[in-house]
């Protein structure tokens, strides 16, 4: 079956709801919230694969709204920055201006485009969606294009928030590991590890609720691939991505310890560490000139164990 798009509008929440549907799986995206992406079913088995806060309503968020109150899932994307912080002159809010900017969208030809320009940076910011034809797979073809007179140095991240169970475990071909923050992690320093065994224990494997968090920067990739595998469905929900552009995945898990939520989310990421001024200092931060310009795929697919572990382990 070819890919069916059709839409929505919810003129009481001001929230679009754009659907792309095949005979594999069935998304759903909404423009008035940065493009999130709000739902990703397998329509063999019906289960959604896509944490989501149950405690609250899809609604627009306005510019300089804190982030973690307005914590939906799904996932969505963090750009220019991710703690709020004054950049090139700029000050930036929470979790950046992305996930509160209003896109503009088209759909024709089985695919939809998002875009829009983000008033304080002035980046412009395009995404093109579509389904595979051969598996419950999104491919997304992305923008980021500096239109200031000015350099812009910034972060990127994908942000996907999935649905995780004790047992589970995250796949990445990463070499090493270091928390970000010890206040969100079990670790007892900001040392790096070897991924995924450190301070005593896996830390690929999800644990039961025990009202603690994790949150981990990876890096030394072997590839561009992060994933979570699904101990009883036996799939693995997995991002496919260039290593150049996001070198630095990270990883939070909340095992009950932010906000009672028990979540995996998936985070490829150009920068480390999370300051962007720090990782300007250190040079590990993502930078674009006047009229410079990122274009990238990126794949966000489900699979069988078996396939990919072939693909990890290439």
């Amino acid at each position: 079956m070819d890919t069916i798009i059709s839409s929505s509008y919810d003129s009481e929440s001001g929230i679009t709801r754009i659907t792309l549907s095949n005979d594999h799986c069935r998304i759903v995206v909404s423009p008035e919230t940065g493009g999130r992406i709000v739902s990703f079913v397998l329509l063999s088995t019906d289960e959604e694969v896509l944490w989501r806060n149950k405690g609250l309503r899809l609604f627009r968020s306005m510019p300089g709204d804190a982030y973690d109150p307005a914590f939906y899932g799904g996932i969505d994307e963090l750009l220019p920055c991710d703690l709020p912080e004054t950049i090139d002159g700029i000050e930036y809010p929470d979790h950046g201006e992305l996930w509160t900017t209003p896109l503009q969208w088209e759909a024709r030809e089985g695919r939809i485009r998002l875009w829009g320009r983000l008033p304080r940076s002035g980046l412009y910011y395009e995404r093109e969606m579509t389904l595979s034809s051969e598996s419950p797979e999104v491919v997304m073809c992305y923008r980021i294009e500096n239109q200031t007179e000015a350099t812009r140095h910034f972060l990127w991240k994908l942000h996907a928030a999935i649905m995780t169970l004790p047992g589970d475990k995250v796949v990445c071909p990463a070499l090493t590991a270091q928390a970000v923050d010890l206040a969100y992690s079990s670790c007892t320093s900001l040392e790096p590890f070897s991924w995924p065994d450190g301070h005593g224990k896996d830390k690929s494997v999800i644990p039961v609720e025990n009202g603690t968090c994790e949150f981990l920067y990876l890096s030394e990739l072997s590839s561009g691939r992060m994933g979570l595998e699904r101990k009883n469905s036996g799939s693995c929900i997995q991002y496919e991505f260039d290593r150049s552009v996001f070198p630095y995945p990270w990883l939070f898990q909340s095992f009950g310890g932010f906000d009672g939520h028990f979540v995996t989310v998936l985070e490829p990421c150009t920068n480390r560490p999370i300051s962007v001024m720090a990782a300007q200092r250190a040079g590990t931060c993502a930078v674009l000139a006047p009229g410079e310009a990122i274009c990238t795929t990126v794949r966000l697919q489900v699979q069988s164990l078996a396939s990919a572990k072939n693909k990890i382990d290439k």
